[in-house]
């Protein structure tokens, strides 16, 4: 082989190397793991129940997690799990076995979920405390109480618990105590999806309140007296006509 048909040879090795190289870099050898909206995330009240292949001083028997988010393990001991999907705890229990089982199969089953209850008050459908699957978005949880009523009013007010952190919204504010947090949106931008960003997920303990509307009466000389509701906007005399379809009764003139 003469000379140049060797660096010939050398120089595709070193491309080919290269490449190699490249795509390595450009993929992680671990991929870390995104949890899916559609995934459940554990929380206090759920039950467990954790199987783990050769090793049966684990028993199977449902475990609670408790108020602040931990199980007891034979072997593991104490450990926190809340906030934690399905996959994301298998894969935690099997890292904590590993010391005792070599390559562990661990398979987690969700046997009560009891953590993902809302409360949602005023002018609903069906108000009161109501279970979820999984994450739910603010207007979820709202559709799971059957929705608004005509009297709504322009509001929309979330209080939660300072355990999950602070409202992810702009007029969030925590107590004077630090025991929970309380935002204000509207109702309207929230059902026309003005704000995206206002669609929050919920978290165990929310409590949602859609207060009713504040009544304007029109009396005096109209055809009929009326009542109407207002939802945060200004009304003047026709839109007070428009709603009662009555209209203002005509009054003669002195002249």
């Amino acid at each position: 082989m003469n000379s140049v048909s060797l660096f010939r040879l050398m120089l595709l090795v070193l491309i080919t190397l290269a490449g190699v190289a490249f795509g390595t870099a450009q993929k992680p050898l671990v991929e870390r793991h995104q949890p899916g909206v559609s995934e459940y995330v554990l929380g206090p009240g759920d039950q467990i129940s954790i199987q783990v292949q050769d090793l049966q001083e684990i028993s199977t028997q449902p475990i609670r997690i408790d108020p602040n988010g931990y199980i007891d393990v034979p072997l593991i001991g104490r450990t926190e799990v809340g906030g934690l999907t399905i996959d994301d705890c298998r894969s935690a229990m099997a890292k904590l076995v590993s010391k005792y089982v070599s390559n562990p199969q661990v398979t987690i089953n969700l046997v009560q979920n009891e953590s993902r209850s809302v409360s949602v008050i005023g002018s609903v459908n069906n108000p009161g405390v109501h279970s979820t699957q999984g994450p739910q978005r603010l207007i979820q949880a709202i559709s799971m109480a059957g929705g608004v009523r005509n009297d709504a009013g322009s509001r929309v007010i979330i209080t939660r618990e300072a355990r999950w952190g602070l409202l992810p919204l702009p007029t969030a504010v925590m107590d004077s105590r630090g025991t929970f947090s309380t935002a204000t949106i509207s109702l309207q931008d929230l059902l026309s999806a003005k704000f995206p960003d206002d669609n929050i997920f919920v978290d165990p303990g929310d409590v949602i309140s859609i207060p009713k509307a504040e009544v304007v009466y029109v009396l005096g000389t109209v055809k009929r007296g009326w009542r109407i509701p207002s939802r945060g906007e200004r009304l003047d005399l026709s839109a007070a006509d428009a709603f009662t379809g009555r209209g203002v009764r005509s009054r003669r003139v002195a002249g």
